[in-house]
């Protein structure tokens, strides 16, 4: 009966988290853009040449990631939110040549 319960928890906070993904993706898309073009233009200070690209995670990596690193967690504590635990949904990654 409990795990019929933490499955249905489960369940809902992975909708949960799919509605507002999908409802916040914009918003990540010019965050990460907005960020990039900071990086960028303090990296021109100091470097003639650098390469400075951003990602997005994937909504079906965020779920996959879900399942493989954080279901104990959200299983043991109803409260916790995918949100919370998902460190790594806007990346950037800076190349510097000297």
């Amino acid at each position: 009966m409990l795990e019929e319960i933490n499955e249905i928890n489960i369940t809902e906070k992975i909708d949960s988290f799919t509605k507002e993904y999908e409802q916040k993706k914009d918003f990540h898309i010019k965050a990460a853009k907005t960020l990039k073009n900071l990086v960028v233009n303090l990296l021109a200070q100091k470097f003639e040449k650098s390469n400075v690209v951003y990602r997005i995670k994937d909504k079906n990596s965020c779920i996959d990631k879900i399942g493989k690193k954080y279901i104990k967690i959200l299983q043991d504590d109803p409260e916790k939110n995918i949100t919370d635990l998902l460190t790594d949904l806007i990346g950037v990654r800076i190349i510097c040549m000297y």
